[in-house]
């Protein structure tokens, strides 16, 4: 069971946000795998994986590529807000 399904489960099934300190510490690279996994445009354009993820950190497209590669990402997925 994930943290995601304690925290659904002991407040009855409704997902919502827990205070910072009451979270589970999470590891460097888990925190850049979620951020690289859940990144997204901020307007109405439909843009690569890749691209947004050069956004998010101010790097290029080779590193950016090589960082959604590295946690199973695919670099050409067209995301959209």
């Amino acid at each position: 069971m994930t943290v995601a399904e304690r925290i659904d489960d002991a407040r009855g099934g409704d997902s919502v946000p827990i205070p910072a300190e009451q979270a589970p510490e999470l590891s460097d690279v888990e925190l850049l795998r979620r951020a690289v996994a859940y990144s997204r445009p901020h307007g109405f354009e439909v843009v690569e994986k890749w691209r947004e993820v050069a956004s998010l950190f101010g790097i290029g497209e080779t590193v950016a590529r090589s960082l959604c590669k590295r946690f199973g990402v695919d670099p050409d997925e067209h995301v959209a807000r």
